[in-house]
């Protein structure tokens, strides 16, 4: 009676606590609730499986189901656009470095190969004054020019892009966004059918938790004492499990001792 008057103190303050099931059997329901959850986003729900409360959410699951369905494969076709978009970006900029390679070997080349002719030129102390301040004028200015063509490669590397590349990014890059946009606002609808669902179930359990009174808990208790649940009521939280071991052992000690007592009187 102890444990009863316990568990039914811990129902009233926590109906969370326990578990209930109307039939010992899955509940497709919380199930397929289940598979919509993550372990980053818990619920927990009962395991009631009546028929009558089932059929309030065949409709409203259906739905969930098939926006899942349609969110999920949005997903898939925004993915492969990415996917599109990423592949032909990396090969523009390959065939981009490859024109710029070829620009630095054209322009940049005959002048960086002068440049070191003229350095060898002005470190050569045979040659008059004259003649190194003109080696060394013409060297400045090659180097300007090499440093515009430096600043082109770096600042004005869409000048090297082909036209026709840049073209077929920008609208990849169009259907990537639309593909994410459609795929976010499905997923979106889909998380508020699950939010209507959710709320469904759990207005439908307050109400069967209402009608949860202390003679369940009796039946409770002297299921646990004699070791015989069934699964119909099944504590959730880790220190009513342990009152409920203390229970079992409890009626273990006492059902031993009443069969001592029971063989000494004989």
């Amino acid at each position: 009676m102890v444990f009863t008057l316990l568990y039914w103190l811990v129902f009233s303050i926590s109906p969370d606590a326990f578990n209930f099931s109307l039939r010992y059997s899955s509940n497709p329901l919380s199930a397929f609730l289940g598979n919509f959850y993550t372990n980053d986003n818990p619920v927990h729900y009962t395991d009631w499986n009546h028929d009558n409360s089932i059929s309030r959410f065949e409709k409203l699951t259906a739905s969930v189901q098939v926006k899942f369905d349609a969110a999920a494969k949005l997903k898939v076709d925004a993915a492969r656009a990415e996917r599109e978009y990423n592949l032909h970006v990396k090969a523009q900029m390959a065939k981009t470095e490859d024109a710029i390679r070829e620009y630095e070997k054209t322009n940049m080349g005959p002048i960086q190969k002068r440049v070191d002719e003229l350095k060898v030129l002005v470190a050569d102390q045979g040659i008059s004054p004259t003649a190194k301040v003109s080696y060394l004028q013409e060297e400045i200015l090659l180097n300007e020019k090499m440093l515009k063509y430096i600043n082109h490669t770096i600042y004005g590397r869409l000048s090297f892009a082909d036209a026709q590349d840049l073209a077929k990014e920008r609208e990849l890059d169009d259907q990537r966004n639309r593909a994410n946009d459609v795929a976010y606002r499905a997923d979106s609808e889909f998380r508020d059918e699950r939010v209507k669902l959710t709320n469904a179930y759990a207005e439908t359990r307050r109400e069967f938790v209402e009608n949860i009174g202390f003679w369940d808990f009796v039946y409770f208790s002297a299921c646990v004492s004699t070791t015989t649940t069934f699964g119909d009521i099944t504590a959730n939280e880790r220190w009513l499990r342990l009152i409920v071991i203390a229970q079992i052992f409890s009626g273990i000690v006492i059902l031993s001792l009443a069969l001592s007592r029971l063989k000494i009187e004989r």
